[in-house]
């Protein structure tokens, strides 16, 4: 029950350098939690769950693109 004048200015504020690594810091840890699978799902379900913390599906999609290419496996986060 917080008006969209305040949720857009409090937006404002993050820093969207800061903002995208507390995604990253998260996805991290998950990806360490998932047992061995397909890329593909590792994916799918490291976007689900960004997606459930509120995380906007662009700035998901940066992320988990420079997870995997910052991993010494490319094809595991």
């Amino acid at each position: 029950q917080i008006d969209a004048l305040t949720i857009s200015q409090a937006l404002q504020t993050i820093e969207e350098e800061e903002y995208l690594e507390k995604l990253t810091r998260l996805l991290r840890g998950k990806g360490r939690g998932l047992k061995t699978m397909l890329v593909k799902d590792q994916m799918e379900k490291l976007t689900r769950f960004a997606l459930s913390r509120g995380f906007e599906p662009h700035v998901i999609t940066k992320a988990l693109r420079d997870l995997s290419l910052s991993c010494d496996h490319p094809y595991l986060i």
